[in-house]
């Protein structure tokens, strides 16, 4: 069969974004987005967070153009992976690789070009 993997996100970084230098550029970043929702007879919302990895010549380029608070719009795939923390326990990690990353126009933010959309 065929299957999909494909994410769409929206919503603000929640943190300042990492640059990591190796073979090629790593660019991480964590956003949230949010959820409505019914309970009972009234709406509620609540926040989900996100890790963002963004690879080679889009890292490079957004690594000067994305800082924290600011709103995107991030298309990728989800990747899983596990590790073992310090007692032996596994920890099971869910990312998105990033294939596009897009800062919302109208954002107040110091950036050279001018605040219009980022389509890389």
């Amino acid at each position: 069969g065929v299957f999909m993997n494909k994410v769409f996100l929206y919503g603000n970084i929640t943190r300042e974004p990492q640059v990591f230098e190796s073979k090629t550029t790593v660019l991480k970043f964590n956003m949230a987005t949010n959820e409505k929702f019914k309970s009972g007879d009234d709406w509620k919302e609540r926040a989900h967070f996100h890790n963002v990895t963004v690879f080679g010549g889009k890292a490079e380029y957004l690594k000067s153009k994305l800082q924290k608070g600011m709103p995107v719009v991030v298309e990728g795939k989800n990747v899983s992976g596990s590790y073992d923390d310090k007692s032996g326990k596994k920890v099971y990690t869910y990312d998105v690789n990033a294939i596009d990353v897009h800062i919302i126009s109208g954002y107040q933010a110091k950036l050279d070009d001018g605040g219009e959309d980022l389509d890389i």
